[in-house]
């Protein structure tokens, strides 16, 4: 039996920023009651206090972040985290890492303008209230980057105080445990599941593609599938050893037709032995007995440590 927790690691973001806007209400525009019962006005949207490219700037750092666990893991729901495989955990740090300098980079920057960037705009905009905008120091309170990595276990035990208290914490705690176990063994079958089928089905996919063209690739297509290829090698954390060998063959010639024009007659061999290839792979992917087999082998052998 093996611990998911021997495979790789949960990562969860947790990135907040100042909103760069504010409420409107309905002080601020001139109408009546009426106007707004007889509208069913619900809200009054919202108004910027900055330049939105300031605001952009925090918004694309942080969907760089999150663009680093979608490249290096895989979802993992229950958890609102993303499974990261040990093999990428470095890449996945030192990547989070450039990005969270680069975060208190641009928020050293902002907060040095923010009395400036604060004055013009007003001045622009002179019927937005002062009274909308953070001070220096609470501004700096409304920016925060950072992750954590932790172990799927089943919850922490209870430390009772006295006897009487015990018996009743310890069925209680057993109770508890037994019902987040039940969740998340149940949470992992599915995640083995969704972690097969997903990857498979990307194999599947680009299969298609170059069945579907004969092996005649353009260049791109080319280095797109051997980025696939290397994704599946760092994420096959359940030693899925056949589809991984056909996929290092399949790379072998890609790489060795990287120089080749596959959609010139000269390169048809190469390009019919390619699509051969792909069209075998995806034959065994697409397999969904075998997939619900490998699937149910995996599930029996994965649990809570």
């Amino acid at each position: 039996m093996q611990s998911l927790y021997d495979l790789g690691v949960l990562y969860r973001l947790r990135i907040s920023k100042w909103s760069f806007r504010a409420n409107n209400t309905q002080n601020e525009f001139d109408v009546d009651q009426t106007f707004v019962t007889t509208r069913a006005i619900s809200s009054w949207g919202k108004k910027l206090l900055l330049p939105k490219s300031r605001a952009d700037l925090f918004v694309n750092n942080e969907q760089k972040a999150r663009n680093v666990l979608r490249k290096y893991g895989y979802p993992f729901e229950v958890a609102d985290a993303y499974f990261i495989p040990w093999g990428n955990v470095e890449s996945v740090n030192n990547e989070l890492e450039e990005i969270q300098e680069k975060f208190y980079a641009l928020l050293e920057e902002l907060v040095k303008d923010y009395p400036n960037l604060r004055e013009a705009w007003v001045l622009d905009h002179h019927e937005v209230p002062t009274s909308c905008y953070p001070s220096e120091s609470d501004l700096m309170s409304r920016f925060k980057f950072k992750w954590h990595a932790y172990k799927i276990q089943g919850g922490d035990k209870a430390i009772p105080t006295d006897v009487e208290e015990a018996l009743s914490e310890k069925q209680a705690y057993d109770l508890v445990r037994e019902n987040v176990q039940t969740e998340m063994s149940s949470a992992i079958a599915e995640f083995v599941n969704d972690y097969i089928g997903s990857f498979r089905g990307e194999i599947a996919k680009f299969c298609e593609h170059v069945a579907e063209n004969r092996g005649a690739l353009h260049g791109k297509s080319v280095n797109a599938i051997i980025d696939k290829i290397d994704r599946f090698k760092s994420m096959n954390i359940f030693g899925d050893d056949e589809i991984a060998s056909q996929l290092s063959s399949l790379k072998e010639q890609l790489i060795d037709a990287k120089s080749l024009n596959l959609r010139h007659d000269t390169s048809a061999s190469v390009a019919t032995a390619i699509a051969q290839s792909c069209k075998v792979l995806h034959d065994e992917v697409a397999d969904v007995v075998k997939k619900a087999e490998i699937t149910s082998q995996i599930q029996r052998r994965i649990i809570l440590d």
